[in-house]
C-alpha cells in the first residue's frame, strides 16, 4: 500500500470514528439532560469530518492558506449556526 493510499484510509477510518460517536451522542441527546451536550458533540465531530473530506479527499490540504482559513470560517460559522438553532428548542422546553 503506498503513502497516499494509507493517508486516505486513515482518514476513512477516522471518519468511521466519528460516525460511530456522533450515532452515540445521538442517542444520549434523547436520555434526561443530554441535549446541550449531545448537540455539542455533533457538531464537534461535524466539524472534524468536514475537515477531514475537506482536505483529503478534496485536497485542500496542499491549497494556499487564505483558502482553507476561509472554509475553515465557513465551515465554523454553519455549524455554530446550527447548533444555536438546535439549542433554541431545547432551551425552550428546558424553560416550560
Amino acid at each position: 500500500m503506498d503513502e497516499e493510499q494509507n493517508r486516505l484510509l486513515k482518514a476513512w477510518a477516522l471518519l468511521m470514528t466519528l460516525t460511530a460517536i456522533s450515532v452515540l451522542a445521538a442517542y444520549a441527546g434523547g436520555l434526561e439532560g443530554g441535549k446541550f451536550l449531545s448537540l455539542a458533540v455533533l457538531m464537534g465531530t461535524a466539524f472534524i469530518k468536514t475537515r477531514q473530506v475537506l482536505d483529503h479527499f478534496l485536497e485542500l490540504r496542499t491549497a494556499k492558506a487564505g483558502w482553507r482559513s476561509f472554509f475553515t470560517f465557513l465551515m465554523a460559522g454553519l455549524l455554530l449556526l446550527i447548533l444555536a438553532l438546535g439549542l433554541v428548542p431545547v432551551l425552550m422546553q428546558e424553560a416550560a
